[in-house]
């Protein structure tokens, strides 16, 4: 069995891994499924001979082989086999949001088709590349499509009408699934089309810059006419600019926001009406607050933020309201907390760097970490890694932020991978010790909520269950790769197969997948189940506290389950 794209990595480093029946010995087992508590597997079918690609499903659940038999190429999902066509386009196969479904573009008898769930669609000259969708509700398809030189839009199967052109990346459901809109043209005029509606005509319509906003009630898009660039919002012009920015809309759909430039001028847009003018924005700019409210009122915290740039001098505006000047802002700035009503971001001042939060500055350090400060998910929060005098710290601030109350951690050579768990209530952080300057390279522990959990050589992720009762990470001894969870390190391994250890939903247990010398298997709670010559996806939640996987033995397929 020849499997291409598939590659089994080492926690935080890319190296191939397998896996060995040795297994057997290490954790007092047979090998086979019937021998081990709690396993099961069900065999799905042989994987085939040869494959170009190999897919998997958003919720890792299911695998897509594209296999090749002489000219003829077919789909094997789950190890079950699809028809035979004559071509199956590059990267055109496209699982739905609930991994349920399947649709790629395919050719036979120098007809195109779509095929959905195995079954062809109707017959065309051309499937527009890229351009097939599921709505996210995962019960409709729309894609494009030629016929007799002319261009459409297939919606549920069923062909729009023509065009010569149209823009099949711009095809998009809304939200609620109710709705599709995409781009095309006749007699060189462009239209934004709902539902099979057109809008006004202009000279172009910016790629992927067709935005339902999130209620699916209102629809807005970025439209060329000239030289000059405009966003329409239910089907009413805005102001022209040379270049317009992404366009969101507020987390509410009250409000939609974007950058438009003249000259070298910015200036953001917020429903329809342009702000001051800045010499930039930083490109992710403008961001609204979760709960979207009020752009430019005068609610604590604001609710909606972007960073600009000032005669050489950064700074970010809340509410419409500018803050002090830096000489730059870090990456991953501003931020909102999660219930919207406070607002952070680092930033440098005569080299020094600062957390501001709510507009008012935290104490200096020589350096913050990278990436955005960090609130807890109920924004009582604030946590952030700085540097002083060579050495790092965990630096917390509790609401209302004020900079006399920061408490500083322990110090550290480095800090890294800092997260709060689901409840807010405990933080967990990576940190190393012991660097030294001759190149001794140190150790490296887990500390929750003040703690320090054992050593180790390296730390890949950290994940709290979703409980929020224990946490658990990947860490390197020697050469070796344990999971521990609640500071308790597991059996060792050659690696730990992509992806990070994963709790059950009530957070009893954890399972991952893991790697010895040319051989894998699944791992739950410290105990290794059947020997696999590979996983290919998974482990994966289940509803009842279990998990799944496919893996294969051999060339045959198999589900394997874990259940408690």
């Amino acid at each position: 069995m020849e499997i291409k794209g598939r590659f089994y990595r080492l926690a935080a480093r890319c190296i191939v891994i397998l896996f060995f029946c040795m297994v057997g010995m290490l954790c007092g087992c047979t090998g086979t499924a019937g021998n081990l508590k709690h396993f099961s597997e069900v065999r799905l079918g042989e994987a085939p001979d040869k494959t170009i690609s190999v897919v998997r499903s958003p919720d890792n659940r299911h695998v897509v082989f594209t296999s090749v038999n002489g000219a003829k190429k077919r789909l094997v999902i789950d190890g079950k086999p699809g028809p035979e066509f004559s071509e199956i386009a590059r990267n055109s196969i496209v699982f739905s949001p609930d991994s349920s479904r399947t649709a790629l573009a395919a050719q036979k008898s120098k007809k195109a088709f779509v095929v959905v769930d195995n079954k062809p669609g109707p017959e065309y000259e051309d499937i527009e590349k890229n351009s097939i969708i599921f709505s996210p509700n995962g019960k409709r398809v729309a894609y494009g499509a030629a016929k007799n030189g002319k261009w459409m839009v297939v919606v549920d199967g069923n062909p729009g009408q023509e065009y010569e052109n149209i823009s099949g990346e711009s095809t998009i459901f809304s939200p609620d699934s109710g709705h599709v809109a995409y781009a095309a043209a006749n007699g060189g005029k462009w239209q934004v089309f709902v539902d099979g509606k057109g809008g006004p005509q202009y000279d172009g319509i910016g790629q992927k810059h067709i935005v339902f906003s999130p209620d699916s009630s209102r629809l807005a898009y970025h439209a060329i006419r000239g030289n000059k660039h405009i966003v329409v919002v239910d089907n009413v012009e805005g102001p022209e600019y040379d270049a317009i920015g992404a366009i969101i809309f507020s987390p509410d759909s009250t409000h939609i926001a974007y950058a438009g430039w003249n000259g070298q001028k910015v200036y953001v847009v917020v429903d329809g009406k342009p702000g001051p003018e800045y010499d930039g924005i930083e490109k992710s700019s403008p961001v609204f607050s979760p709960d979207g409210k009020r752009p430019h009122g005068a609610s604590p915290g604001g609710r909606m933020a972007y960073w600009v740039l000032k005669g050489g001098k950064h700074l970010v505006v809340v509410d419409g309201k500018a803050g002090l000047e830096y000489d730059t802002i870090k990456n991953g700035s501003p931020s909102f907390s999660p219930d919207g009503k406070h607002v952070a971001y680092a930033a440098i001042r005569d080299g020094k760097q600062m957390v501001i939060v709510d507009g008012i500055e935290q104490p200096a350090y020589d350096s913050i970490l990278k990436g955005p400060v960090n609130f807890s998910p109920d924004g009582s929060r604030l946590v952030y890694a700085a540097k002083k005098d060579s050495k790092w710290m965990v630096v917390v601030n509790n609401n209302p932020f004020d900079p006399a109350q920061s408490w500083q951690g322990d110090e550290f050579d480095t800090i890294a991978a800092i997260a709060f768990s689901p409840d807010s209530k405990h933080l967990a952080y990576a940190a190393k010790k012991g660097a030294s300057p001759n190149g001794e390279m140190g150790k490296w522990i887990v500390v929750v909520d003040g703690r320090p959990g054992p050593d180790c050589d390296a730390i890949a992720v950290l994940a709290f269950s979703p409980d929020n009762t224990r946490i658990g990470y990947i860490a390197r001894e020697g050469k070796k790769w344990q999971v521990v969870i609640e500071g308790k390190p597991g059996p060792l391994f050659d690696g730990i197969v992509e992806g990070i250890p994963i709790f059950s939903p009530d957070g009893s247990h954890v399972v991952y997948a893991a790697g010895l010398e040319d051989k894998q298997f699944i791992v739950v709670d410290g105990q290794a189940g059947p020997v696999y010559d590979g996983i290919l996806c998974g482990p994966a939640p289940t509803e009842k506290k279990g998990f799944e996987a496919i893996a294969y033995r051999g060339k045959m397929l198999y589900r394997v389950t874990w259940k408690p």
